[in-house]
C-alpha cells in the first residue's frame, strides 16, 4: 500500500492493484481523470502487480516479470518515459527493476542490475543529478539493495551504507546538517 498526496493506491494478493482518491491528474490509473470514492481498479485488470509507490500526483509500479509502470501527472518527467505528457494509465518504462521510490514530482528505481536511476524534478537535488524526463543512472555503483524516497528526497543502501541526497530542510537526510545534497552523501 502506498499513500499519495491525495489518493492511496493498495496491491491484493491475488496481484491486482487499486486505487482510490482524487484522480484529476489521473494518478488513480483508471485510464481517465475520474475520483474513485472507493477502491477500483487499475486499467487493464493485471493480475501480477507486485508493488507500488505513490509520490504527490503520480504513481509507479513493478509487476512480478520486473517490468515497471508509471502513470499521473508528469510535468516535471516523473514518470520517467521521456516526455512530460500525463498518462491516465500505466505507461511502461524501458529495462528490468526490482524497486521503485516516488517522492512529490520525481522518482528513482533499482534496476535489476542493483544500479540506481532517477527522474523528473531536481529542484532540490533529489535526483542526484540534473533534472531528466527519462531515466539516468546515478554513479557508477551497481551495489544497491535498498531504496526510498521522500516529498524532495531520498535514501537508498550500498554495500551496507546507507545514503541519502535532497532536500534537507528539516535534517530530512540525518547527516546533522540542514544542507540540501545534489549527490547521494
Amino acid at each position: 500500500m502506498s499513500a499519495g498526496g491525495v489518493f492511496t493506491c493498495a496491491t491484493q494478493t491475488t496481484g491486482t492493484l487499486w486505487c482510490w482518491g482524487y484522480g484529476g491528474d489521473g494518478a488513480t490509473g483508471q485510464g481517465n481523470t475520474t475520483s474513485p470514492t472507493s477502491p477500483s481498479q487499475v486499467t487493464g485488470a493485471v493480475t501480477t502487480w507486485n508493488s507500488i509507490t505513490t509520490g504527490d500526483d503520480h504513481a509507479c509500479a513493478t509487476r512480478t516479470d520486473s517490468t515497471a509502470w508509471c502513470w499521473g501527472y508528469n510535468s516535471s518527467g516523473q514518470l520517467g518515459d521521456a516526455t512530460t505528457t500525463r498518462r491516465t494509465s500505466p505507461t511502461q518504462l524501458s529495462s528490468t527493476w526490482t524497486t521503485l521510490a516516488a517522492g512529490y514530482d520525481a522518482s528513482c528505481g533499482l534496476r535489476a542490475t542493483g544500479a540506481l536511476w532517477c527522474w523528473g524534478s531536481n529542484d532540490y537535488g533529489e535526483l542526484g543529478l540534473d533534472p531528466q524526463t527519462r531515466a539516468r543512472q546515478i554513479g557508477a555503483t551497481s551495489t544497491w539493495t535498498t531504496l526510498g524516497g521522500g516529498a524532495d528526497h531520498g535514501c537508498g543502501i550500498t554495500g551496507g551504507t546507507l545514503w541519502c541526497w535532497g532536500n534537507d530542510a528539516y535534517y530530512d537526510l540525518g547527516d546533522n546538517t540542514t544542507l540540501t545534497r545534489a549527490s547521494p552523501t
